[in-house]
């Protein structure tokens, strides 16, 4: 007697792949449209970015008086932040890692109470959002200033485009997800 035979099997592992598909089409490329930053509090304008200044993701582009208290506390934080870093990595160099510990704990206190100090500059100042090019300001330092009130007009950089497809390409692309 004979013993059955073993059934064999095949494993096939599937593996995530890129596709590109082509279609024809005709678009429009426009440049993005510039932004108009408002003053988010009221006040006496003491700090707004000339025209033509290059402003990144972050920086503060305007700014009115209650923003001064909170810049001071900005600038300790980070100086403090500074030190702590130094001195961790200062006791990771002489493999002192009880210290390091200590030090990398106080960055970590350091840059939630900088997020915070952020959050709380971002109610009474212009902070920029995207990267872009100062076209226009709307105001002057010194000048008085109501909340909404339009700060300065931010060209962002890149472009838009917008495609027409045939209708049968349309619908062939609407089937691939």
């Amino acid at each position: 007697a004979q013993e059955p035979a073993k059934p064999r099997v095949r494993t096939l592992a599937a593996a995530p792949a890129t596709i590109f598909r082509y279609f024809d089409g005709a678009g429009v490329v426009t440049a993005v449209p510039g932004l108009t930053l408002k003053f988010p509090a009221s006040g006496k304008v003491i700090r707004l970015v000339s025209a033509g200044s290059v402003a990144a993701s972050g920086d503060m582009a305007a700014a009115v008086e209650a923003a001064r208290p909170l810049q001071d506390q900005l600038t300790r934080q980070r100086e403090r932040l500074a030190f702590h870093q130094q001195m961790a990595e200062a006791m990771h160099q002489v493999g002192n890692t009880q210290e390091e510990e200590k030090q990398a704990a106080k960055v970590e206190l350091l840059n939630g109470r900088i997020a915070k100090t952020l959050r709380a500059l971002a109610e009474v100042a212009v902070v920029v959002d995207a990267p872009g090019v100062v076209e226009e300001t709307f105001a002057r330092e010194g000048d008085a200033v109501v909340a909404g009130s339009p700060a300065l007009l931010l060209h962002a950089a890149g472009f838009r485009a917008a495609f027409e497809f045939p209708r049968q390409q349309t619908a062939s692309a609407r089937r691939l997800g």
